[in-house]
């Protein structure tokens, strides 16, 4: 489990830790906005960094969604496992 007291706990790895999932967190030297750049700084192959997102289904519900780094989201797949729609670019859930 992450011991780095000097970053501040994110809502994955508060969901990690909540499900007894072992991760090991790492300082980026910059901000990097895709996996393929998080990998790139850490050395490390794109399917070993892992994306987080929050989606919005619908009755306004959020869901969080941590996929491995070298995949990409899919809203049906992400629909069959909350059972409700979530919502679309451009639209409402």
């Amino acid at each position: 489990m992450a011991k780095n007291k000097a970053m501040a706990k994110t809502m994955p790895m508060r969901v990690l830790e909540e499900r007894g999932v072992a991760y090991d967190t790492r300082q980026q030297s910059r901000k990097q906005l895709t996996a393929q750049g998080v990998a790139a700084d850490l050395g490390v192959s794109v399917a070993q960094v892992l994306k987080a997102m929050i989606v919005q289904c619908s009755g306004g519900r959020f869901a969080l969604v941590v996929i491995p780094g070298h995949q990409q989201l899919s809203l049906k797949k992400i629909e069959r496992c909350t059972r409700r729609q979530v919502g679309r670019p451009g639209g409402r859930a």
